[in-house]
């Protein structure tokens, strides 16, 4: 009997972390069902792999009263979907997905890495969850429910077998891959958990703009407006060549903790300024490691000087940052077949159990 699984997706990251289960699923013969959201170039990326999509809902402003309205929508749409199409399985990150499979009767997994950092809302996530699963970094407990991966989402996606860069995806979206480049990743700071929270400001966007130049051409990824001096090295495009771009820079520095991570799973050196800093198991994981570093905004200081050192050591610390990221994929699993192995083993004792 062929399976439905539900993919709820709500950040370009989640589709990153999914893509790979979306694929095995559909190898097996099984259909994979995926609900998007208009947020930054999510729908993009599940376009241009060409996956089917239901774009559920759509990211407002930051007024929890706008984000209470998208829950509800979403958890509306979600439950259709799941009484239209069948759906044996919710696959989520995200509290809607947990809510509307509790709702219709049907299991879901929720996976988290956030922890505690992020408050309630993803705490009270998992009550309506079957299953919540989680990197083992930081010994976040979740209780009965709980089950921990040696690994990082990351990896779900960016294991050597799973991506290769293509320096014609980096060349359309704009730095030259045979020039040594750097890129620099702005978040607009707008999601639920990033109330309150701050990063990269103008001025040192543009003290980072300077340091990085000796290295090459400076690539800005953004999500918010960008002074007019530094307009021009926005990244003209980005969808599923971003991580491309990512993945030859000589450098990232940012505000973005998902391409901080990124960048460590794919061996190149980052900072990062944001106030997220040192609240993050997974990243606080990887930092321990020494494969990438953040800075409170107040110690912008500190982290300018670490940047200016990077800069004049780069290649020593390529080196030194490739070795840690072989070293950390051979001591963890592959975290798309740890998942796809537990939905398979939930959706058919779910079915046994009926």
């Amino acid at each position: 009997m062929r399976h439905t699984f539900l993919f709820d997706m709500v950040h370009p990251a989640d589709f990153h972390f999914f893509a790979p289960m979306i694929d095995e699923v559909q190898r097996r013969g099984d259909r994979a069902v995926v609900a998007t959201r208009h947020k930054d170039v999510l729908v993009d990326l599940a376009d241009e792999a060409g996956i089917a999509q239901v774009v559920v809902s759509s990211a407002g402003s930051r007024s929890r009263v706008r984000e209470a309205k998208e829950l509800s929508t979403r958890v509306g749409g979600l439950c259709s979907l799941i009484r239209r199409e069948g759906v044996d399985l919710v696959m989520t990150r995200n509290p809607s997905g947990a809510l509307a499979a509790r709702l219709m009767r049907i299991p879901s997994m929720f996976d988290t890495d956030d922890g505690p950092a992020v408050g309630l809302l993803y705490w009270a996530a998992a009550i309506p969850a079957t299953v919540i699963t989680s990197p083992a970094s930081g010994d976040v407990d979740y209780g009965r429910k709980h089950q921990a991966y040696r690994g990082f989402k990351e990896t779900a996606s960016l294991r050597p077998e799973r991506f290769v860069p293509d320096a014609t995806l980096v060349r359309g979206a704009g730095p030259d891959p045979s020039r040594p480049y750097t890129l620099v990743r702005a978040v607009a700071m707008e999601a639920t958990h990033d109330h309150g929270e701050d990063g990269l400001d103008d001025p040192t966007l543009r003290r980072v703009v300077e340091l990085l130049s000796p290295v090459g051409p400076v690539w800005i990824s953004s999500e918010r407006q960008l002074p007019v001096d530094l307009e021009r090295r926005r990244l003209p495009r980005s969808g599923a060549s971003f991580r491309h771009v990512v993945a030859m820079a000589q450098v990232l520095v940012g505000d973005s903790q998902t391409t901080a991570a990124e960048a460590a799973i794919l061996g190149v050196p980052s900072l990062r300024l944001s106030s997220w800093a040192g609240r993050l198991p997974y990243l606080v994981d990887l930092e321990r490691r020494g494969m990438t570093q953040a800075f409170l905004p107040e110690h912008r200081d500190a982290f300018l000087q670490r940047l200016e050192a990077m800069t004049n050591s780069l290649q020593a610390e390529r080196d030194e940052l490739r070795l840690r990221r072989d070293q950390l994929l051979a001591e963890t699993v592959d975290v798309a077949d740890w998942m796809i192995e537990r939905m398979y083993r939930l959706v058919e004792r779910s079915r046994d159990a009926r």
